[in-house]
C-alpha cells in the first residue's frame, strides 16, 4: 500500500462529448468554475487543485447537473507538482487520481490514501490512474475489474489503451444489475 499522502494535482482541462447527444460540456480551464460543485478541491489561476500535498489530503469535483453518459467521450488534462511526501519503500507521494462518473451527487467524496478520493462512492465507474504507464491497469465498475488495459502516453497526454474486457455478464453484475 502507499503512503497515505496525497499530492497536488491541478487539472487543467476537462471535455466531456455525449456522443449522439447535442450536450457538450467543456473547459478549457477553470477560471469559473460555472456549473461545477468542488469538493476538498481547490480553483485557482484558472486551474482545480484536489489535494495539497499533505498527509491525508483528497478532493473532487463534478458537474452540478446530472447528464446521461451511456455513449460519451472525454478528454482531460493534468499536472501534478510537489509530489514529495512518504516513502513507501517504492516512491514518494501519493496512491493516485481516478476519473469518476457516479451518480451519488455532485458532492460525492470518497475516502483518502488507496480510496483516492472515489472510494465509497456507490453507483460509479472509474478509470484509476495509480501505476506507472508501463502497468498493467484494471478497469473497475463499483470497484470490481470488468477489465484490463495499458496506459499510454503520447507526447504530453495520457490515455487507456483497453486490452481485455470482462464478459457482458461479468460488467452487468458490477453495475449492480442482476
Amino acid at each position: 500500500m502507499r503512503a497515505r499522502l496525497t499530492l497536488s494535482l491541478v487539472l487543467a482541462a476537462a471535455t466531456v462529448f455525449p456522443l449522439g447527444a447535442q450536450t457538450v460540456i467543456r473547459y478549457t480551464d477553470f477560471s469559473s468554475q460555472s456549473g461545477l460543485t468542488l469538493n476538498d478541491a481547490v480553483a485557482s489561476g484558472g486551474t482545480i487543485m484536489l489535494a495539497s500535498s499533505q498527509r491525508d489530503r483528497r478532493g473532487s469535483f463534478f458537474t452540478s447537473a446530472q447528464y446521461d453518459v451511456s455513449n460519451f467521450s472525454a478528454v482531460f488534462q493534468f499536472r501534478i507538482s510537489s509530489p514529495g511526501g512518504i516513502s513507501d519503500g517504492i516512491a514518494a507521494g501519493a496512491d493516485g487520481l481516478a476519473f469518476v462518473i457516479q451518480r451519488t451527487g455532485a458532492t460525492a467524496l470518497g475516502s483518502f490514501g488507496s480510496g483516492i478520493g472515489y472510494e465509497g462512492i456507490a453507483n460509479s465507474a472509474i478509470v484509476e490512474f495509480d501505476k506507472p504507464s508501463d502497468s498493467e491497469l484494471e478497469l473497475l465498475i463499483n470497484n470490481k475489474c470488468i477489465g484490463l488495459g495499458q496506459a499510454v502516453k503520447v507526447g504530453e497526454n495520457f490515455g487507456l489503451r483497453i486490452t481485455r474486457i470482462g464478459s457482458l455478464h461479468d460488467r452487468i453484475t458490477a453495475l449492480g444489475k442482476k
